[in-house]
């Protein structure tokens, strides 16, 4: 198991968060003016602290890397503002006006990309075997998921998760409580491409899967 794969590409994945740090600051500025420069800096420092405690789950051959990485920038800012005696809830409406204003700042031809590649057959594809590997259960902070076939009537394609990393994650750094609100910010993403998510429970908030379903919004 490759232990040092964060650490080793720390650089790299720095350059990814800042490519999304002006979300934070904005928002971040919206909600504290005094405060919002020093909070960002705090938070840079705890995403450090934070890389080479997180779980190799296979690098850059595992797609749900990237989603456990941008999970460690919210859990970095969770631990800056908990600190601060921020509750909660409102840490978790502020973590959705960040990802909102991410979603806000992508290219609308990008955004139809996705929407347009999401249930195509490459994509069922890559998802099956996403699907097969997680099954293996090789890392223990991985993900374990389940590629769902569509519907026809119901939904495009779907997967359920009976692991979720995010979650070993947070309850790792005792902050298991915080993670239902990273599960708000998957219907921003999947709406902004066109596609609607249809979902009946989340790990984080109590239940045995997180049950993804699918199906392509349709045009006015």
């Amino acid at each position: 198991m490759n232990t040092t794969y964060y650490t080793e590409n720390q650089t790299k994945l720095l350059a990814q968060f800042k490519k999304k740090e002006e979300s934070f600051k904005q928002i971040l500025a919206s909600e504290f003016p005094v405060e919002a420069e020093s909070i960002l800096q705090e938070m840079h420092a705890e995403f450090l602290e934070l890389l080479p405690r997180l779980p190799y789950i296979g690098g850059d051959k595992n797609l749900l890397t990237e989603n456990l990485v941008i999970a460690a920038w919210f859990l970095s800012l969770y631990k800056i503002l908990n600190k601060r005696g921020h509750n909660d809830d409102s840490i978790g409406d502020l973590c959705y006006r960040i990802a909102e204003d991410f979603v806000q700042k992508q290219p609308r031809w990008a955004a139809k990309l996705q929407g347009a590649l999401a249930g195509t057959g490459l994509f069922k594809m890559m998802f099956r075997k996403l699907s097969e590997k997680s099954q293996k259960r090789e890392y223990p902070g991985d993900f374990v998921v389940q590629f769902v076939e569509g519907m026809e009537g119901k939904f495009d394609y779907g997967y359920d998760f009976t692991e979720c990393g995010i979650c070993k994650l947070f309850q790792t750094e005792n902050a298991g409580q915080f993670a239902k609100h990273m599960c708000r910010i998957d219907y921003l993403t999947t709406s902004f491409n066109g596609i609607e998510l249809i979902r009946t429970g989340t790990i984080a908030n109590g239940a045995d899967k997180c049950d993804f379903r699918f199906r392509k919004m349709k045009s006015n």
